[in-house]
């Protein structure tokens, strides 16, 4: 250990880490925990009369925490050992709320777990703390502990009477179990059952934070069902009412939802973009909801022909959700790369990423997510001509998708009708196809709707039926020109004068 002489205050040096940290283990803990302590209150000090408190608050509740710690392993706490972890926590759960603020979920997680076990049960702090870190255990894949914390919360917030903290508790619950859901309907009525509840309580305390959250959870349920346009309407809604809270990083949050109802919605495709693009100039700060916008822009400029800009976007979005440790928001990214790739005429790039993110979700127990990508993976394995792997992904996926998750489920018919189509087994096949159309709502999701009158077109056409394929596609026709979908408007009108080419054939 050598002397600093560039130093104001006495401070030394050690020629190597290994001495530093013996020296250190040789040290008693309570002196340790003085010596942390010490330092903390030093540094609090100097970046206080310098202005820079903010940016060491991390290094700050970790000397504290550090102090807490050893304190703690010397016996039960006095006042001074608890105020020590009070003040940890105060400084780790800020450090936590800018990490979440910027979408950093893995530090955002790790930090105000650690503020949240330094704070006693039922403390009110601690409580608060909660619903934001349930959420960051959410993305990053830790489902049951993201529960465990949620439900703490509840339970303290009804105890103590915070209308307030239970509804955030409430809602962020909600968000986390539709990743583990296996009964989409139940999730749906339990979504509108709590919002139902909530909503007139909150608007009547214009209690505009967790009216966001409320709305945002409606515009799921929407979507879940493919009601697109109104899960646009109630996404809206969302961000104005964290605008007004001026909540500006749920606002940011909410934007990125917004971005995929967009998508799918009947919104024209060119304005659609401007509206993503428009998102992104906003500079939101907050790396998830910049992902998810970009994600959803890559589909858009796919649909109007963009395949290498679709591409880059889509990578792009990957990277930023790979970087800040959302790992189940980054899985989920390649069904929209698949959306790309199969615009593109290029399924063995789909499969890549589709077939690596359904098997990552698998080991976290992820199911929302991952029944939508293994849906997807059979289409793009049907397009490249192994039918059998495809009907062994589409029935996995159907088992493993709540009854009524729509999207699956039509994916999955239209898949197997194919599959059937392609054996011979007609009958079935239309059945299966025209099925999946059936069950999608209308002009409300037309992307879906024509991908699905594509399919029906493809097996009324081999099952000899050309008057039913050729209105399949006039209706997928309309779809595309409504949504302003070029590629897709472009398939139609090559399917359609293909089949002008045969004779009509009426069905027996």
């Amino acid at each position: 250990m050598r002397p600093q002489p560039e130093q104001t205050e006495r401070s030394y040096r050690f020629h190597h880490i290994l001495v530093r940290d013996a020296a250190y283990q040789g040290i008693l803990k309570r002196a340790r925990a003085g010596l942390h302590e010490r330092f903390a209150d030093w540094a609090e000090r100097i970046n206080r009369e310098r202005h820079r408190e903010a940016e060491f608050e991390e290094i700050l509740g970790y000397h504290l925490e550090q102090a807490h710690q050893y304190l703690s392993e010397l016996g039960p706490l006095d006042d001074h050992g608890l105020e020590l972890g009070r003040r940890a926590a105060a400084h780790l759960a800020v450090a936590g709320g800018r990490a979440f603020a910027r979408g950093d979920m893995a530090a955002a997680a790790n930090l105000l777990r650690r503020a949240v076990a330094l704070l006693p049960e039922r403390d009110p702090t601690r409580l608060a703390l909660l619903p934001d870190l349930g959420e960051a255990m959410m993305e990053t894949g830790e489902f049951a502990w993201a529960e465990l914390f949620l439900d703490e919360a509840v339970k303290g917030a009804t105890e103590l009477g915070d209308e307030g903290l239970r509804a955030d508790a409430l809602l962020t619950s909600l968000l986390v179990r539709h990743h583990v859901a296996t009964d989409l309907g139940a999730f749906r009525a339990e979504v509108e059952r709590t919002t139902a509840e909530l909503i007139p309580t909150l608007e009547r305390r214009e209690a505009h934070t967790e009216l966001a959250t409320a709305w945002r959870m409606i515009a799921f349920t929407h979507a879940a069902v493919c009601r697109w346009e109104a899960a646009a309407a109630a996404a809206r809604r969302a961000v104005e009412h964290a605008r007004l809270a001026g909540n500006k990083r749920l606002e940011s949050r909410l934007s990125g939802a917004y971005s995929q109802a967009l998508c799918d919605s009947p919104t024209p495709v060119r304005t659609a973009i401007a509206a993503c693009e428009e998102m992104l100039a906003r500079d939101l700060h907050h790396k998830q909801s910049e992902a998810m916008i970009i994600n959803s822009l890559a589909c858009l400029v796919a649909l109007d022909g963009d395949f290498d800009r679709a591409r880059d976007l889509y990578r792009q979005a990957r990277a930023i959700l790979e970087d800040v440790g959302a790992r189940v928001l980054a899985a989920s990214t390649s069904f929209m790369l698949a959306r790309v790739e199969l615009l593109a005429g290029a399924p063995e790039a789909a499969e890549v990423d589709l077939r690596h993110d359904y098997e990552q979700l698998e080991a976290m127990g992820e199911i929302f997510f991952r029944t939508s990508i293994g849906a997807m993976l059979a289409q793009a394995l049907y397009e490249q001509g192994r039918v059998d792997e495809a009907e062994t992904f589409a029935i996995e996926a159907q088992r493993l998708a709540a009854g009524d998750d729509i999207e699956v489920d039509c994916l999955c018919r239209s898949v197997l009708g194919k599959v059937l189509a392609e054996r011979g087994e007609f009958d079935e096949a239309v059945r299966l196809a025209e099925g999946a159309v059936s069950r999608i709502p209308g002009v409300e999701a037309p992307l879906m709707r024509t991908d699905a009158l594509i399919d029906l077109a493809e097996v009324l056409s081999a099952a000899g039926n050309t008057d039913g394929a050729r209105a399949a596609l006039e209706e997928a026709r309309d779809l595309a020109a409504l949504k302003e979908m070029a590629v897709p408007l472009a398939r139609v009108e090559v399917m359609l004068d293909g089949l002008s080419r045969k004779p009509a054939q009426p069905v027996v």
